[in-house]
């Protein structure tokens, strides 16, 4: 013996629910690996309390990275650089990042306004970008310095 079985029927409102919980869950991910990915590559913490990283061994991080052939590079990275001929044949990792990280600053930005604390828009040190793509690192920011 089996006992019938109701066929199922769409339910809008659980359906709807179960979409916005998740969309909303979402947004707090995005932000919180996002800020967790930041902290883990310029060394700095929440509240700003200096960097774990010295100038020395944050060059040494970015220059690890490494490079990666110009084909494999998305053409967002090419664009931004301005690369358009055929003379540049690798591009390092670390720009790859920085730029990544701005277009993924910009989309939080837009999507979720205000989400995320002004001091994320920008890199916690300064760094130059040399005539080979490469990053020269700076100082720490202000912003990201201990409190006194």
């Amino acid at each position: 013996m089996s006992f019938p079985v109701p066929e199922a029927q769409f339910d809008p409102i659980n359906a709807a629910r179960r979409f916005l919980i998740l969309a909303n869950s979402l947004s707090g991910t995005i932000q919180s690996k996002f800020v967790e990915s930041y902290h883990e590559l310029w060394g700095v913490s929440n509240p700003p309390n200096g960097s774990i990283h010295s100038v020395e061994d944050l060059q040494s991080k970015f220059d690890s990275m490494g490079v990666m052939d110009i084909a494999d590079v998305p053409p967002f990275i090419k664009q931004a650089l301005g690369i358009i001929d055929e003379s540049v044949t690798q591009l390092p990792v670390a720009i790859q990042t920085l730029i990544s990280a701005s277009a993924l600053v910009q989309f939080i930005s837009n999507i979720y306004p205000g989400m995320l604390d002004q001091k994320y828009s920008s890199a916690a040190f300064e760094y130059t970008v040399n005539s080979d793509f490469s990053i020269t690192i700076g100082n720490l920011k202000d912003e990201w310095k201990a409190a006194e």
